[in-house]
């Protein structure tokens, strides 16, 4: 199984690291916290208070990227800090340049992604960039009139405010009905969540270039 490591982890990203753990899908070595934070061997659901997740936090990149194969490059809020995210990048470029892996979760513009797909090609490694360029808002729909019967049971999850634990409401009751052997189509209600198996929430459903009835 592919050995992994998360980086730079932050709460906005347990969710995930929570549901790529449960499945069992890679090696997670660890959750690499960023700065000189004591972290250090602690598991992973100090940062958000929740069950254990079996996935230590650690502070050394560097250290960690000796044992791994495959980074997994998480969203993080820098807020401005600019300073930190071109060393990020700066640490990106050199773990390609030593034939580390990458799956990109950080939305970046088209032009570090090009950079960082051709250093990759050049030293025979992937860099996987989940996000696409395409602007969904810009495309034309043609409106299909035809309605189409739905057989199976469907599943909506909402809250009453933010921060009330929909996406991870959603990845439980995936787990669940998988684990229960259903098959599970979903869209997800954040973007990225082809990382996980499924479907982000689409952008033209927030589009005020489409009739509602075009939506639907």
């Amino acid at each position: 199984m592919e050995k992994l490591i998360i980086y730079p982890y932050s709460i906005s990203f347990s969710p995930f690291l929570r549901h790529l753990a449960a499945i069992n899908k890679y090696n997670i070595i660890s959750a690499v916290v960023p700065g000189k934070q004591v972290y250090n061997d602690i598991d992973a659901s100090y940062i958000d208070e929740g069950p254990e997740i079996g996935v230590l936090l650690q502070s050394d990149f560097e250290k960690q990227l000796e044992k791994c194969e495959t980074i997994l490059w998480s969203n993080y809020e820098y807020i401005e800090n600019q300073h930190y995210f071109d060393k990020v990048i700066f640490q990106m470029e050199n773990a390609l340049e030593i034939n580390k892996n990458i799956i990109c979760y950080q939305k970046l513009n088209f032009e570090i992604v090009e950079n960082l797909k051709l250093i990759a090609k050049k030293n025979n490694c992937n860099f996987k960039y989940i996000y696409d360029y395409e602007d969904k808002d810009t495309e034309t729909y043609e409106l299909d009139q035809k309605d189409e019967d739905i057989y199976v049971p469907i599943i909506t999850v909402m809250g009453v405010s933010e921060n009330c634990s929909k996406f991870e409401t959603q990845l439980s009751i995936r787990r669940d009905l998988i684990n229960r052997g259903y098959k599970v189509s979903q869209i997800g209600s954040r973007e990225g969540c082809e990382l996980l198996g499924f479907h982000s929430f689409p952008k033209f459903m927030t589009s005020n270039e489409l009739w509602k009835r075009m939506k639907s």
